[in-house]
């Protein structure tokens, strides 16, 4: 997958492609959760990895995309979030102590607003959560 420069390409032609079913949002997610893997340990970027739910999300969207629905020019795009809004379950530090252990019962809204019509956002959520430094 990285061989064939899929990550390096600019968020349009992904969109593009996954919207042309030219690639599957499920193989744009793989190469992602992959690149990740990868550079994580050494670049400690990423607080939550929710690969396995991002993965699941692509599905979804591959499966809407092949029935002909599209709910959005980013539908399928994986996405990273900041650790500064709130995902139902997810531990969320904004970067400060004083949340401590803090785990949202809610969505922000523009995370609410924008699910399903996007990246399916907390869909193909890649929802890598940047790490404190």
């Amino acid at each position: 997958m990285a061989e064939s420069g899929l990550l390096f390409r600019s968020l349009s032609d992904i969109a593009e492609q996954i919207r042309r079913q030219e690639v599957s949002p499920v193989e744009v997610t793989r190469a992602v959760l992959d690149r990740l893997e990868y550079l994580n340990p050494r670049l400690n970027a990423v607080l939550t990895n929710l690969g396995e739910q991002a993965l699941e999300a692509a599905k979804l969207a591959e499966q809407d995309l092949v029935a002909g629905q599209s709910r959005g020019p980013l539908h399928g795009v994986p996405l990273a979030l900041k650790d500064i809004l709130a995902l139902r379950g997810v531990h969320v530090t904004a970067g400060s102590k004083v949340l401590g252990t803090w785990i949202a019962d809610g969505l922000c809204r523009v995370v609410d607003r924008n699910r399903g019509r996007t990246a399916r956002w907390c869909s193909t959520r890649i929802l890598l959560r940047r790490a404190r430094r």
